[in-house]
């Protein structure tokens, strides 16, 4: 693995980006921080979730910063109904804006997103899962997945990456793959089913670690072996070790929050290029 995650300020507004998917000129992408919005507690202040219980208001206001940060027009990202399954959408020009508005018109009952169509951006929410930016600069492609244990077990990686080839005829071996900021093994306590369940599906990983006598789940390290298992080039996985439970001032977090807090967005797009 090569590459990381760097912060970068607009005005009030603190995201991550990563320098390798910059560097080909083909994307638009960030991941946001908590930090710069207008929202008030519990979800001060970039919280871009309208699934939440805070005002739509506050919300599309934030989401309007983000996309000013980004250089996007605020109603043309796509976003997902997420609900921790294993659907891949392709998202095409009669897919824009649906979510950005209103969270109703969002599509539904899908977790991964992929497209070949520039100027649509892909955007899906975090609060301690993973998120994958997913980008093919030979085939002109992108992927983004929302992806928690529930979607490591089910492949979903793996099944974005095939649609991406089915549909692209985009090559795991040629693709850069960022992993953004997620809880890690040191705040992810999970039951003796569940660490047991993990060790069966990913035998050759250190995918769960004790601490004080509990299980630890260390979600990254069984996606790393998933999407090498699928083709993808150790040295394209950008790796972000931040942990969304620990970095209070930083991020959202589902868990740490008991359930009530904001949203971090994953988004990207590609450029359009002559």
């Amino acid at each position: 693995m090569r590459g990381r995650f760097v912060f970068r300020e607009k005005g009030k507004l603190k995201y991550l980006v990563v320098p390798k998917f910059s560097q080909t000129k083909l994307v638009r992408h960030l991941f946001s921080t908590r930090g710069g919005g207008t929202s008030p507690a519990p979800f001060e202040s970039l919280n871009l979730g309208l699934h939440t219980a805070d005002l739509r208001e506050n919300i599309l206001k934030n989401r309007r910063k983000v996309a000013r940060a980004l250089g996007i027009n605020p109603a043309h990202p796509v976003m997902a109904n997420q609900v921790h399954g294993s659907n891949v959408e392709i998202v095409g020009e009669k897919d824009r804006g649906k979510g950005a508005l209103d969270h109703k018109s969002a599509i539904p009952s899908t977790d991964a997103l992929i497209t070949n169509v520039p100027d649509i951006p892909l955007a899906l929410f975090i609060a301690d899962c993973l998120s994958l930016f997913i980008l093919d600069p030979v085939s002109k492609s992108i992927g983004l997945v929302h992806c928690g244990w529930k979607g490591v077990l089910d492949l979903l990686p793996e099944k974005t990456l095939r649609k991406m080839k089915s549909a692209y005829s985009a090559k795991p071996e040629d693709c850069l793959v960022g992993i953004g900021p997620s809880i890690g093994p040191c705040c992810y306590e999970v039951s003796e089913g569940m660490a047991l369940e993990f060790k069966r599906a990913f035998p050759g990983g250190k995918v769960v670690e004790e601490k004080e006598g509990k299980p630890r789940l260390d979600l990254k390290q069984a996606l790393l072996g998933q999407l090498i298992s699928s083709g993808i080039n150790k040295e394209n996985v950008i790796l972000s070790n931040l942990c969304t439970s620990c970095e209070k001032e930083l991020f959202f977090s589902h868990r740490r929050d008991r359930g009530v807090t904001g949203r971090m967005m994953a988004i990207i797009s590609l450029k359009r290029t002559n």
